[in-house]
């Protein structure tokens, strides 16, 4: 079952969510690239782990003006990347998320105490880190395709309990190069995070194998 809601000024796409899911099961985030929109990562749907997790497709908070698509949105606005308009858009993203996501829990009862795991692809991905650590205390997945660390990185504290970040790169990547995966890598991991970076023969989108990879490293069940 999918539902289209509109939360926090913004729409949001939630699939899989209907009362026969296991109480096991994730809640799981997607938050979409620059330039996209809330539908574009929900042919995840029909792909393994996520067949059967509750997916949450939030769109990004500022309208971009885009003359190839009227639906194009982002998280932070790239022109102003370089300056603190676009880092304290970028924060004020994640936080607007994480009350998003408050308030969907706290109105549906087949969304409690259940765990939860975030996918960032490129910008989406920026914002995955900022929302998870600076904005929630407790994670199950840190799933980041093709990004780079977000621009505030060095401001937040990493505390936040994470039981498994992978890290999805192409090697081909020309908008976001392969080093943003080694240094995202060399981060975390020097804080002890459980974490695994796997480079596909890809440029700046995902691999199909990438689903094959997430099902036996991170959602695999006892």
């Amino acid at each position: 079952m999918n539902n289209l809601l509109y939360i926090q000024d913004t729409e949001v796409l939630i699939c899989n969510l209907d009362s026969n899911n296991d109480s096991k099961q994730d809640i799981v985030i997607f938050l979409h690239g620059f330039g996209a929109n809330k539908e574009d990562l929900t042919f995840v749907n029909t792909m393994h782990p996520f067949k059967n997790t509750i997916n949450i497709f939030p769109q990004g908070f500022i309208k971009l003006n885009n003359p190839y698509s009227s639906n194009s949105y982002g998280w932070g606005n790239y022109s102003n990347q370089d300056n603190k308009e676009y880092c304290d858009e970028m924060s004020l993203s994640a936080k607007k998320i994480k009350l998003l996501i408050d308030d969907l829990i706290s109105t549906n009862q087949n969304l409690e105490n259940k765990q939860i795991s975030i996918v960032g692809f490129s910008q989406g991905g920026m914002i995955a880190q900022l929302l998870a650590f600076k904005h929630f205390s407790n994670i199950n997945n840190l799933i980041l395709l093709s990004t780079t660390l977000p621009p505030t990185t060095k401001n937040h504290s990493l505390n936040t309990y994470i039981n498994k970040i992978f890290i999805g790169h192409g090697i081909h990547d020309d908008i976001i190069k392969i080093s943003s995966a080694d240094e995202i890598y060399e981060l975390y991991k020097k804080h002890n995070y459980n974490i695994d970076l796997i480079k596909y023969n890809i440029n700046h989108t995902i691999d199909i194998k990438l689903f094959e990879d997430l099902s036996t490293y991170i959602f695999k069940r006892d």
